[in-house]
């Protein structure tokens, strides 16, 4: 049996290996005993921990050189002496996409080794200040190179640098990381969606499925939304903190048909204790939406909140206008569930009043037709509404029945209802 290693054990790891000192080991484990992580240092620790416990560690032994691959093309190779640990976290479906990844560094040896670019700049200031390196290149004794692509958060710029990827020096390690996340604030969401790249991956998306909708209006329209939901970002921490309640999920619904074109998002308030799903996202005001948080965990993420701005454009895209709309929508649910109340209520009064009636005249040889002509104003008034003969029923009593009923029994009726509100 393969003997299941411990937080303590890999946090240990590292100090067995001369990379952080026992002292910052042994704070950081009491530290998170406490529950209080906090800075940069403890949040690589952590991912160090995560990833030794579920990534994949590749055998350095087997590795001669290891070549870090930057967005604009310049490349940073280590021999595997300068590498203490790698460990890769694969994407299921394709195993060479990094979801993920952690490089831990000697510093002592990674600096005697003189790392530059060409034309002098320094590497390793470069890796503290710019988070973007696409590849990661491992290269064995017989010159096979396996290539990993690093996957780039959906909310980063794709221009310049990956947002899920971090650097930290900690005592003599230096660690390079990236931890991938479904989750982000909506804040940092819609800023994003204001990159050029990924504001043109929404165009082309709503395009896609709304081709009625000219460029010019798409791309004005969406700049507006999003323009203003940042405007309404509020500094309420207290309201914000009642948010974290729900979180707005786009799921993506697959359908029976053999064409990927008739899938479609479903975007719903997802409440995180109870686990439930409800409708009403294009209810919510700006600022409560810009509280929240937003996952994808299926798909494009940029595809999936195409269709939430959508949703949440029902009403409007200008703050105020679209905010008086919503109070009138609601305003108009409120009179329909008065409405429904009221008509439950009354029909629920009437079945409770002719089962008390028929109790109270079983020798009435008119009962059976009491009933069968009464029955009706227990339930909605019967509608044609199709021409092939379908009907449904309306939430009103029939007026002209009710009429009738009211002229025969309604003392009765009313004597009965002042007993039951009693």
């Amino acid at each position: 049996m393969v003997k299941r290693e411990t937080d303590r054990d890999v946090i240990a790891e590292l100090a067995d290996n001369n990379l952080i000192t026992g002292t910052t080991a042994g704070d950081y484990l009491v530290r998170k005993q406490r529950g209080g992580l906090q800075g940069k240092k403890d949040t690589a620790l952590h991912a160090w921990e995560k990833f030794a416990h579920k990534g994949s560690r590749v055998n350095l032994a087997l590795v001669n050189q290891l070549t870090l691959i930057f967005k604009n093309g310049e490349k940073l190779v280590f021999d595997s002496k300068d590498v203490s640990f790698l460990i890769l976290e694969k994407d299921l479906d394709n195993p060479t996409l990094l979801t993920g990844f952690v490089l831990v560094l000697n510093r002592e040896l990674s600096v005697q080794a003189n790392h530059y670019f060409v034309g002098g700049r320094d590497a390793f200031e470069h890796l503290k200040k710019v988070q973007d390196i696409i590849d990661i290149e491992l290269t064995d004794s017989q010159n096979n190179i396996s290539r990993h692509i690093v996957h780039w958060s959906p909310i980063s710029d794709p221009l310049v640098e990956n947002v899920n990827q971090r650097f930290v020096d900690i005592d003599d390690a230096l660690f390079l990381y990236a931890v991938s996340n479904q989750r982000y604030s909506m804040v940092d969401a819609v800023k994003a969606a204001l990159y050029t790249e990924n504001f043109n991956a929404i165009i082309k998306e709503f395009r896609s499925k709304r081709p009625e909708s000219s460029l010019t209006d798409s791309r004005h329209e969406f700049t507006v939304q999003l323009e203003e939901m940042l405007q309404a970002v509020s500094t309420d921490q207290s309201q914000a903190q009642r948010r974290l309640e729900d979180e707005l999920l786009v799921d993506k619904v697959h359908t029976d048909s053999d064409q990927t074109f008739f899938d479609h998002w479903e975007p719903v308030l997802y409440h995180l204790k109870s686990k439930e799903k409800f409708l009403g996202i294009d209810l919510l005001s700006y600022d409560v939406l810009m509280m929240m948080n937003v996952v994808i965990p299926e798909g494009d993420f940029w595809k999936g909140f195409t269709w939430l701005l959508w949703e949440i454009s029902r009403y409007g895209i200008k703050t105020a206008e679209r905010q008086k709309a919503i109070d009138n929508a609601k305003q108009k649910l409120q009179e329909q569930t008065d409405q429904i109340s009221e008509f439950t209520k009354s029909t629920q009064r009437m079945r409770d009043f002719i089962s008390w009636y028929v109790n109270n005249h079983l020798s009435d040889p008119t009962l059976p037709d009491f009933v069968e002509k009464y029955w009706p104003l227990t339930k909605g008034r019967k509608e044609k509404f199709w021409n092939n003969g379908g009907h449904a029923f309306v939430m009103e009593q029939n007026p002209k029945l009710l009429n009738e009923f009211m002229a025969n029994f309604g003392a009765d009726y009313y004597q009965f209802k002042d007993v039951d509100t009693d």
